[in-house]
């Protein structure tokens, strides 16, 4: 079984990662599910493994995922908040008492690319990691503040600097971003651990 990490955060909730290894038809519910909903492997694929997650975090099969008419997931069987997130090979899972978010975002230079569209002028990451640092961010900050509807511009990352990918970082032990809503004016706390691999960000309203 791929599962990497389950892991209860020191400030509150639990946080599951998942290497996105095995066939979907690997367990027999979820692939019958599956096969009424995507044709792409991939997309199975995801399906699958997020549930495998969702299932050893909280020991159970009868707590499942739903989403709202705007695509934000919510549990059946658990009156925890729940944030996805998948890239290639890998998927997070995130749960809190309160409204959360997650990202995992595999490391490339393809963010590069594209950097224009979602970093501001005052935000300083000018490396690849940093660039996708600061991305990762974003989207978790996004979901944490999904009611917003918040654009790029309207979120601010702050606590980059050079050098961070090179400071020893684990989920035990994240390194600890600012993410501004500056729609709200509200600031919240961003954890980000660096990877060869990928790049996981999160973060709760608390």
């Amino acid at each position: 079984m791929p599962l990497l990490r389950i892991e209860k955060l020191k400030q509150g909730g639990m946080l599951g990662l998942w290497q996105m290894t095995e066939h979907p038809s690997c367990d027999e519910r979820l692939w019958k599910e599956v096969q009424s909903l995507f044709h792409h492997e991939g997309r199975q694929r995801e399906y699958v493994c997020v549930r495998l997650l969702l299932r050893a975090m909280v020991g159970s099969d009868l707590v499942t995922i739903d989403h709202l008419p705007d695509g934000k997931p919510f549990l059946k069987g658990d009156a925890r908040a729940v944030s996805i997130s998948h890239t290639r090979g890998f998927c997070a899972v995130l749960l809190a008492d309160e409204s959360c978010g997650i990202d995992i975002e595999y490391v490339s230079n393809r963010v590069d690319r594209i950097a224009h569209r979602f970093m501001r002028a005052d935000e300083t990451a000018t490396d690849t990691l940093g660039r996708l640092l600061v991305w990762s961010a974003k989207e978790s900050l996004f979901k944490l503040c999904s009611d917003d509807h918040l654009t790029y511009e309207q979120m601010r990352i702050t606590g980059y600097e050079a050098g961070i990918a090179e400071r020893p970082n684990d989920v035990s032990r994240p390194i600890l971003l600012t993410g501004e809503n500056l729609s709200s004016g509200q600031a919240f706390a961003i954890r980000a651990v660096l990877t060869e691999k990928y790049v996981l960000t999160w973060c709760m309203s608390k």
